[in-house]
């Protein structure tokens, strides 16, 4: 992980705005070994104040996927980080996030469903633009997950 990913990962807000400022353009697609960027470790660990500065200095950094083809969104419900969840949908460049699939074929509406994140459920569900239908690869609606795993 570079400097720029610790910093995003810990919600150090001084440091993402250094190395954003002063280094190339390339250092935003910098990744880690699970090809994540500073974007999805601050969605992951919510640290809203980081995704802002990231989105506001760089504004081609948000449709970069992890390896699994994982959005900051699909990091921000992983993280059950509610506030992520609220900007990122809030935002509109990230806000076409919501209906994106992953290597699996799950949205993030999939992963909150298949873990029972209740109250990142609803806040994804209360946006107009959510798509319901969606199946995975295993054929599965997020309605399907949610009723196929326990608790």
């Amino acid at each position: 992980m570079t400097p720029l990913h610790y910093g995003a990962f810990y919600g150090r807000i001084d440091v993402v705005e250094s190395f954003v400022r002063c280094c190339s353009d390339a250092i935003i697609h910098l990744t880690n070994e699970k090809g994540e960027t500073a974007l999805h470790l601050a969605a992951y660990n919510g640290c809203v104040n980081v995704l802002q500065q990231l989105v506001l200095l760089r504004h081609d950094c948000y449709n970069m996927v992890d390896e699994m083809g994982r959005t900051a969104l699909h990091a921000a419900v992983l993280g059950k980080q509610k506030e992520a969840v609220e900007f990122i949908l809030k935002t509109p460049r990230l806000e076409r996030l919501i209906n994106k699939s992953d290597k699996d074929g799950n949205t993030p509406l999939h992963l909150a469903a298949q873990f029972k994140f209740v109250h990142i459920i609803q806040i994804i569900v209360s946006k107009k633009n959510v798509r319901f239908n969606i199946v995975n690869n295993q054929l599965l609606t997020p309605l399907q997950l949610y009723s196929k795993h326990k608790p």
